[in-house]
């Protein structure tokens, strides 16, 4: 893949309206480039450039750097646009541009200039949670060692994100940080897509390998704000003015994964929707599978879920702005708890999503599990989210009621 752009600035005047319908429209192109896609780890040079030019890559950028500044819930609506064409590319996309709003967020002024001012005239970061490497403390700054997996939307991206351990601590009670590193400074291993992997073989999940590079003091960051039991600012919102920025953790993250699945849901619906009008029933008497009361159920049954679970990843990001206001403005700090609410109710908008592409799959007989069928790639998408940490429904389900019934202070 290119590693070189040239520079495109958004134009101001994009609504989010616009810019979601631009990617609307790119839904015939993404589906064409899924097996190219796969076999690449991410989604193609063509898709990236017309993701870039429609300005998606500066949804979540300050308008201090050249951004757009929209919201999250344009961001989740546009993720959604991204995965209804291919799911790993919308992957790919939501985890490599989310990151913009983390690092606006979290990190100091001369850090967040540098980033916006990546040759690519655009910021993309990686970024992978599961402790990974060393920061070693030297004049000015750290040395940097890490062999980071599963840095999804590496492909394009301007820097990585790794979360590694301060060398030097207490080694009962270590400190882990957070390293922004440019792209000139770290290598993407070669161990994403193609039959590496059961699925979302184009979202760019590649793992980041980062030796001995230095990283100037402004580019580490603390863990610590991931746990905060509250908040009512951040270095984001003292730079720029925006209470998107107040950076809270847990509710923005599982939006970013929660959109995927939606998309994928709704992806699923299209190709199911597609086999059961051009394919006739087993058994007499025979008809178009569409007009099956069985398939019939079935294709309203996973649509009412995906509605359901659209509804509230959108909800959950309206209720998530206000909040963040509230904060920012002195009337309510964003609490863990309300962290964790939001997580938890776009915890189970995934687990919806998902368990309509699992019910349509089922349904669509055993010629939509062949190779090369979409179906079949969408079913595998799903599985490999289900193996995500936070998919995992009863574990979290558990942690949130004791959280809530006061037998524990947080679901980690």
């Amino acid at each position: 893949m290119s590693t070189l752009t040239s520079v495109i600035a958004p134009d101001r005047a994009t609504t989010a309206e616009d810019l979601i319908a631009a990617v609307r429209d790119m839904r015939d192109r993404l589906r064409a480039q899924q097996d190219e896609a796969e076999e690449l780890g991410g989604y193609t040079e063509a898709i990236h450039e017309e993701l870039l030019a429609a300005g998606a890559y500066h949804l979540l950028t300050p308008k201090r750097f050249g951004g757009l500044e929209m919201s999250t819930r344009t961001f989740a609506q546009v993720v959604i646009e991204v995965a209804h064409g291919d799911p790993g590319s919308g992957w790919c996309y939501s985890l490599g541009h989310g990151h913009a709003m983390s690092t606006a967020a979290w990190w100091p002024a001369e850090a967040q200039e540098e980033a916006y001012s990546s040759p690519r005239g655009y910021f993309r970061a990686s970024q992978s949670m599961p402790p990974s490497g060393t920061a070693k403390k030297v004049d000015g700054g750290y040395i940097i060692n890490a062999r980071s997996p599963y840095q999804s939307g590496s492909p394009y991206s301007t820097h990585a994100t790794v979360h590694v351990m301060l060398e030097g601590g207490d080694a009962a009670h270590p400190t882990f940080v957070h390293a922004l590193v440019p792209e000139a400074q770290f290598t993407r291993v070669n161990d994403w897509g193609g039959d590496a992997i059961l699925g979302m073989r184009s979202s760019g999940s590649n793992s980041v390998l980062v030796e001995s590079q230095f990283v100037p003091e402004g580019n580490v960051v603390s863990g610590d704000w991931l746990q905060s039991p509250e908040l009512s600012t951040s270095p984001g919102v003292e730079l720029h003015g925006n209470p998107l920025y107040l950076g809270v953790p847990q509710t923005f993250l599982m939006t970013e994964l929660a959109a995927v699945m939606v998309g994928s849901a709704r992806a699923a619906l299209d190709e199911y929707e597609e086999i059961i009008r051009s394919r006739t029933t087993l058994l007499p008497p025979r008809m178009l599978r569409s007009q099956d009361p069985q398939h019939q159920r079935d294709f309203g049954t996973a649509k009412m879920m995906t509605d359901s679970a659209e509804t509230i990843v959108l909800a959950v990001n309206d209720v998530y702005a206000q909040r963040c206001t509230d904060a920012v403005e002195g009337r309510q700090p964003y609490t863990r708890a309300m962290d964790i609410e939001g997580f938890g109710q776009l915890v189970h908008a995934a687990d919806m999503a998902s368990e309509a592409v699992e019910l349509l799959y089922r349904s669509a007989g055993a010629s939509a599990a062949k190779k090369g069928q979409r179906m079949q790639r969408y079913m595998r998408d799903i599985q490999m989210y289900r193996t995500h940490n936070v998919a995992q429904y009863g574990q979290l389900a558990q942690r949130i009621g004791a959280v809530n019934l006061g037998e524990a202070t947080s679901i980690y």
